[in-house]
C-alpha cells in the first residue's frame, strides 16, 4: 500500500498550489458592472420622466395662457362694448361684477401655473 499520500505529503502540495479568491476580480468587477449597469438604467427612467414632465408643463402653460389671453380680451372687448353703447345693462353692478370675476379668474390661473407648473419641487423627487 505504498500509492497511499501522507497527510504530510497533502499539505505540501497544497501550500504549493496557488489559491483562489472565492470573490474574484472577475466576480467583483462583473458586480460593479452590474451596479453601473442599473445605475445607468435608473437615470435614463428618471431623465425620460423629467423630459416628460417638461413637455406637459410645456403644453398645460401654453393651454393656460391662451385661456388667460382669451379672458382679457373678453374683457377688454365687453368694456369696449359698454363704453360704446353696444351693450347695455339695466343694472349697474353687472360690468364691475363680471370685470372682477374675470380678474380672480386670471389671478387664479396665474397662481396655478406659477405654483405647479413652475414648481422645482415637483421635478425632482427621490
Amino acid at each position: 500500500m505504498e500509492n497511499r499520500v501522507t497527510v504530510e505529503e497533502v499539505k505540501k502540495i497544497l501550500e504549493e498550489q496557488t489559491t483562489y479568491d472565492i470573490v474574484g476580480p472577475d466576480l467583483e468587477t462583473q458586480r460593479k458592472m452590474s451596479q453601473l449597469e442599473q445605475d445607468k438604467i435608473i437615470a435614463q427612467i428618471l431623465a425620460r420622466e423629467r423630459l416628460d414632465i417638461m413637455g406637459m408643463r410645456r403644453t398645460w402653460s401654453d393651454w393656460l395662457l391662451r385661456v388667460i389671453i382669451s379672458i382679457v380680451v373678453f374683457d377688454f372687448f365687453v368694456i369696449v362694448a359698454v363704453g360704446f353703447k353696444w351693450m347695455s345693462f339695466n343694472e349697474g353692478y353687472i360690468v364691475p361684477f363680471f370685470v372682477g370675476e374675470s380678474f380672480l379668474k386670471t389671478i387664479g390661473l396665474a397662481l396655478i401655473v406659477v405654483g405647479f407648473l413652475f414648481n422645482k419641487d415637483n421635478v425632482v423627487k427621490k
